[in-house]
């Protein structure tokens, strides 16, 4: 996997490539956010920009910084991951938004997630999170 470093949020930050592939009972899981927010080490300060990535529906994710670069702050990570969709209802009143989808992710999956990933300098292509609803 490339790796690179990330400029802003104050800092340089190094970057693994990230994918993997999300399943909830044995199902691939489509249409589901993951968010990756790196956690602080020891006495750093600067943690770095979190990830997000949006599983298409085989299941499969690649994640990007929320700065648009591929991949994730090399460290320790919370995931969380959701279903959750919403639309406006008007688009004169920003206030009024209808549920176009059901969340079908757990609780225990969202923020605050149980998930934890721990991204390494070479990166990962086996990122993956078998969810159950049990």
């Amino acid at each position: 996997m490339l790796f690179a470093a990330a400029a802003g949020c104050g800092g340089d930050f190094q970057l693994g490539e990230v994918s993997g592939v999300v399943s909830l009972d044995g199902e691939p899981l489509s249409g589901a956010s993951l968010y990756f927010q790196p956690q602080r080490q020891g006495e750093g300060l600067m943690v770095g920009p979190p990830s997000i990535g949006v599983t298409d529906e085989r299941g499969h994710y690649t994640l990007k910084t929320s700065e648009g670069s591929y991949g994730a702050v090399v460290g320790p990570h919370k995931v969380s991951i959701s279903t959750f969709e919403s639309r406006m209802v008007d688009p004169k009143n920003s206030d009024r938004v209808e549920t176009v989808s059901k969340e079908r992710v757990p609780a225990r999956y969202r923020a605050p997630s149980e998930l934890t990933f721990t991204v390494s300098p070479s990166g990962s292509s086996e990122a993956d999170f078998d969810l159950t609803t049990r």
